[in-house]
């Protein structure tokens, strides 16, 4: 996917990614299809099939106005 240009601006997008803390590890985001389940402590759950389809996120950021756009494209 080639970096859009922004739709507020019409200025080329810079391509980078929302980090993730888990387990004191930095993972990418991933989108998954459905509902979060709740688990223990308020932390959301995926489980089975939903946490093996995530698809990763990649934000695109206006360096002019710093408007944001995230896209899951396909893997």
């Amino acid at each position: 996917m080639s970096p859009p240009s922004c739709l507020r601006c019409e200025t080329p997008m810079e391509k980078g990614f929302y980090v993730d803390f888990a387990h004191a590890n930095l993972m990418q985001s991933r989108w998954c299809a459905g509902d979060p389940e709740p688990g223990w402590l308020r932390i959301t759950e995926v489980k089975g099939a939903q946490a093996k389809a995530g698809i990763r996120v990649v934000a695109y950021r206006c360096a002019a106005c710093g408007y944001i756009e995230t896209y899951a494209p396909p893997e």
